[in-house]
């Protein structure tokens, strides 16, 4: 869960920095690094903050989408970067959530 809230806090990071432009977007993430990054802030972390910071980040996330401006929302370079920062990492994680 603290992986999937870090990966999500990244993606609102990165759609707000993209609300007039591409550019933010385009950079490619070292994935293995950011990860262990993350891993390394959040391991000591109690299950309620983890739950918290998922919450937040996952809340954080559909409000950044909503806010995009209009003409925004369904660019393609966009939906990449959801499908690749957040949904990618549900994905990869769901037999481990599902136990």
């Amino acid at each position: 869960m603290a992986h999937l809230a870090a990966w999500n806090w990244r993606c609102v990071f990165l759609l707000d920095a993209a609300r007039n432009t591409d550019w933010p977007l385009k950079a490619e993430p070292d994935v293995e690094g950011l990860s262990r990054e993350f891993y390394k802030e959040r391991q000591h972390w109690s299950w309620l903050e983890v739950q918290t910071d998922f919450c937040r980040a996952h809340q954080a996330l559909i409000r950044t989408l909503q806010e995009l401006p209009v003409e925004r929302q369904d660019n393609p370079l966009i939906l990449k970067t959801v499908g690749d920062e957040a949904l990618k990492h549900y994905i990869n994680r769901l037999p481990t959530l599902k136990r």
